[in-house]
């Protein structure tokens, strides 16, 4: 049963396909508390296996969190939906992460493929089809469905949520001062003056705390 109560009819279990070229796995429920591994251990080792014969891994928004159980996105690119980005980050640290980008194709033989948002799920049809069966046909597809290649990426979607966490206090009071003062002239240079630090040295800690520099901070 869907997660909106529509039944749906399942043709045959992971047990009788013992071979396949493309696995994608349908959006998978993550709650509050995250991403509980071990739930789905046979269907993790299946994948897996079809994965070390060749089969394609793809997912969806969230779906990759199942896939990302079988290690074989470790130290390889990913995204999904931005809104499970903590979890996401939590449960699978080894992943490079990437929730600006609407469908990223990773590993050495491109069969790890990873869509952002639901709704780019259009994406990775699209890219399927091309690699499968050629750029005409997917963009004979895309007119005739209406479907949309999100070119412009997901960062446009995002809501921003600067981090937190990164243990350094003259930075993170710069952070709170900003949220009530980012429309202010000159931010960044009230900034150091708060910080009462050498400019070179607020922008250097700022870069290293962030990953920003601090007007790019101020402009997301």
């Amino acid at each position: 049963m869907l997660a909106s109560g529509l039944p749906i009819q399942v043709g045959a279990g992971i047990a009788g396909v013992a071979e396949t070229d493309i696995i994608i796995v349908p959006l998978v429920i993550v709650g509050s508390d995250g991403w509980a591994k071990g739930r789905y251990k046979p269907l993790v080792d299946w994948a897996a296996a079809r994965h070390a014969e060749g089969a394609l891994l793809c997912s969806a928004c969230s779906d990759v969190f199942l896939l990302a159980e079988t290690g074989l996105f470790d130290g390889h690119d990913a995204t999904v939906h931005w809104g499970y980005g903590d979890h996401f980050h939590r449960a699978f640290p080894a992943v490079r992460f990437h929730p600006e980008r609407t469908l990223v194709v990773s590993c050495a033989r491109d069969d790890l493929v990873s869509s952002g948002a639901s709704n780019t799920w259009h994406d990775l049809a699209l890219y399927l089809i091309a690699r499968h069966v050629g750029a005409i046909a997917a963009q004979v597809m895309a007119r005739t469905f209406a479907l949309q290649w999100h070119v412009e990426g997901l960062a446009p979607f995002m809501i921003f949520r600067p981090s937190t966490d990164h243990g350094d206090a003259v930075i993170a009071e710069a952070q709170r001062w900003l949220d009530g003062h980012f429309a202010i002239a000159r931010p960044v240079d009230e900034m150091v003056t708060r910080a009462g630090i050498p400019e070179r040295t607020f922008k250097r800690w700022f870069k290293i705390a962030m990953g920003l520099a601090p007007l790019d901070y101020v402009h997301r």
